[in-house]
């Protein structure tokens, strides 16, 4: 019986082995024969496997494909996702951001039209003396050291009235400030803590080889301490000029670091808030710690640098420019206001020192720049027509410029990259640290010339001199029995209340501001010198 398998398939196997045994002419034809069949089925055994396997390989990458296809889908949908909510989250920043820009245009404009008020109100009372009721006899003008007292008092006050309206418009914005702007602040400050600690540690390499320049500077002085201030007296070096040109390279400034802009500025917010100490306030960590956003706000609206304050009542040009009017109407309540108050003294002025410090290296983004200023020691006039004095000029305007140009820098990357609330808080602090050190310095020169300290003016308490570590928080220095400077002692409060490193770093700065000043000293008694000579010349003349 014939069948397609056996035609097709058999039969043509059967024949092609019957033929290959017939070429073969074996010895036992019928076992070469059965060997031959044998050798075929395995071999097609192995190619029906191998198909097998072939299209299982094949069911299985359709099978990865499928699923790696998914997968590809799935990712590429939480990549588009994850854009559209970072652009989502972008969006509402930046609507956030304008919108707290609007407010803070807003509350520096308000604050500008209430200080005009205020100097309106000013004006209006009769026989109102300058200076705040201090006044100088005119007889003393004939007195050359008291027309200058006079004039270095005057140019005290300018500056403590441009501080004083300074610090209200940079206090306005912090009544609409809220707790979340400022908890959003703390996360950011956590999440680039790693970043602060590496500026940190770039800051503190900085310090030390400023340092170290100024102890080539004078090879007669002892070694620096972290805390000692003055240096003595000896000739500059080959080295320390080296050493003096590369740090005064002009650095680009291009990338501001604003995470640490950010720890410096809630660090300096422990400082006036707190009174905190530097190695409380050491790491982001701590300084997170210790900022409250609810509490911090609180106390933000009530701060005032140069006077006591109630942290529940916010301080706002408002109570002050109604004050004077309804001062008899209201004497109840504020006697009410008294009994329920919360007083808080004014701030230590060394803190309002190390604030002003800090916001100096912060703001010149540790590059070092004169702080001497000319004007303190000469009058326009002979600014303008002295020529000895057209080198000094011209250098006091070169770095004048660089200042600006750097600061304005820090200040618009950190209301860019930082933040309109960053920015508000920067401005707040420098501010606030002006304007108590204007304030001190317009008092003390008062006092100088026993001239009366107007009663509104309130003066912080004295510290307490059991506190020793207290008073050696401040630029005085310890004296040991030989009336010498006692590193040790220095040393040992500096381990206790640790080091600002910015405050290092500005105080080296102060040491050589400070040799400025002495050359601008010393031009001027020759200025005055040749001044002289040449009144008697003229003198002299006329007599003859």
């Amino acid at each position: 019986m014939e069948s397609a398998y056996l035609k097709c398939h058999v039969g043509p196997i059967l024949a092609k082995a019957i033929a290959d045994t017939v070429v073969a002419q074996p010895s036992n034809p019928q076992e070469y024969l059965a060997l031959y069949l044998l050798h075929y089925l395995n071999v097609e055994e192995h190619r029906t496997a191998g198909d097998l396997r072939l299209r299982k390989a094949v069911e299985v990458r359709e099978v990865c494909s499928q699923r790696h296809a998914q997968k590809e889908k799935a990712a590429a949908e939480t990549i588009r996702r994850g854009i559209m909510h970072f652009r989502e989250r972008l969006q509402k920043k930046k609507e956030q951001e304008a919108h707290l820009m609007e407010i803070y245009e807003e509350a520096c404009l308000e604050a500008e039209e209430l200080l005009e008020q205020e100097d309106a109100q000013r004006k209006q009372p009769e026989g109102g003396e300058p200076n705040g009721g201090a006044t100088i006899d005119a007889s003393s003008e004939d007195n050359p050291e008291e027309r200058t007292m006079r004039l270095q008092l005057e140019r005290q006050k300018e500056r403590l009235d441009e501080s004083r309206n300074n610090f209200y418009v940079a206090q306005r914005f912090i009544h609409y400030l809220q707790k979340t702007h400022l908890g959003q602040l703390k996360t950011t400050l956590l999440d680039s803590a790693e970043r602060v600690r590496v500026a940190q540690m770039e800051l503190e390499s900085l310090k030390d080889l400023e340092q170290q320049t100024e102890e080539e500077v004078f090879s007669d002085a002892k070694p620096l301490s972290s805390g000692q201030d003055n240096i003595g007296n000896g000739r500059m070096s080959a080295i320390a000029t080296e050493l003096i040109a590369r740090l005064r390279v002009q650095r680009s400034h291009k990338r501001i670091a604003v995470s640490h802009v950010l720890y410096r500025v809630l660090r300096c917010i422990c400082y006036l808030l707190f009174n905190s100490t530097p190695k409380a306030t050491d790491t982001p960590i701590k300084v997170a710690t210790l900022i409250k956003p609810a509490v911090v706000v609180q106390l933000l609206r009530a701060f005032n640098p140069v006077a006591t304050y109630d942290k529940n009542q916010p301080l706002k040009l408002e109570k002050i420019l109604s004050h004077p009017r309804n001062e008899e109407e209201g004497e109840a309540e504020e006697a009410e206001e008294v009994v329920e108050a919360f007083p808080i003294p004014q701030q230590k002025t060394r803190q309002l020192r190390r604030v002003q410090r800090v916001m100096r290296s912060c703001l010149c983004d540790a590059e070092y720049i004169c702080n001497a200023n000319l004007s303190d020691y000469f009058d326009d006039d002979t600014l303008e027509e002295e020529e000895l004095l057209e080198n000094e000029v011209a250098k006091t305007e070169a770095a004048k410029t660089r200042r600006q140009e750097i600061e304005e820098t820090v200040e618009t990357q950190t209301k860019e990259r930082g933040g309109i609330t960053l920015y508000g808080l920067l401005r707040f602090l420098r501010a606030a640290a002006d304007y108590r050190i204007a304030r001190d310095a317009w008092v003390s020169t008062l006092h100088e010339l026993s001239l009366p300290i107007p009663e509104t003016e309130e003066m912080p308490e004295e510290d307490d001199p059991d506190d020793s570590d207290a008073v050696r928080q401040d630029d005085e220095e310890p004296l040991n029995e030989d009336g010498e400077v006692d590193y040790d002692e220095i040393n040992r409060v500096q381990a206790k209340i640790g080091v600002d490193e910015d405050e290092a770093l500005v105080k080296i700065w102060e040491i050589r501001d400070r040799r400025q000043q002495g050359v601008f000293q010393d031009l001027k008694q020759v200025i005055a010198k040749a001044g002289n000579e040449e009144e008697e010349e003229g003198e002299n003349d006329e007599i003859k």
